[in-house]
C-alpha cells in the first residue's frame, strides 16, 4: 500500500472509531475503498490494528475525494455522532472547505455527482 493511500486509510479510520464504536458499516466501506483502489484487506486490517493516528490532512491531494469519503463515512452507520461530525467539519476546513458543508451534506442523500457538482461552492477563498 502506497504512503498516500495509508494517510488517507489512517485519517479515515480514525473518524470511523472516533465514537469509541468501528461500526461494521464503516469497515466494510473502508474495505470496498481498500480493495477498490487495488489494495490487500488484509493491509488494511494491520493498519486497523495498529492504531496509527495521522493527521495529515494537508498532505491529501484530492481534497474532493477525501471529504466526500470522509462524510460518506460518516454517514455509514446512520449515526451521526456529535465527535464524528465535528471531526469530519476539521478535516473540511484543512482541506479548504467551509465546515458547514459537512452539516449540508449530512442533513441528504449523499451521491457522488450531485457532490462533485456542488461541492465547490463550499470552497474557502483562501484556498
Amino acid at each position: 500500500m502506497n504512503e498516500y493511500t495509508k494517510r488517507k486509510l489512517n485519517l479515515l479510520i480514525h473518524l470511523a472509531k472516533i465514537d469509541g464504536k468501528f461500526h461494521k458499516a464503516e469497515r466494510a466501506l473502508l474495505e470496498e475503498f481498500v480493495i477498490e483502489e487495488g489494495f490487500n484487506v488484509k493491509d488494511f486490517r494491520i493498519l486497523v490494528a495498529a492504531g496509527e493516528q495521522t493527521h495529515d490532512v494537508h498532505l491529501i491531494d484530492d481534497k474532493k475525494e477525501m471529504l466526500f469519503l470522509a462524510i460518506k463515512l460518516m454517514k455509514a452507520d446512520h449515526i451521526i455522532d456529535k465527535r464524528e461530525l465535528e471531526f469530519c467539519k476539521e478535516i473540511a476546513t484543512k482541506l479548504g472547505y467551509d465546515s458547514g458543508a459537512v452539516e449540508a451534506y449530512a442533513d441528504q442523500e449523499l451521491d457522488r455527482e450531485s457532490f462533485d457538482n456542488t461541492i465547490d461552492r463550499w470552497l474557502l477563498e483562501a484556498s
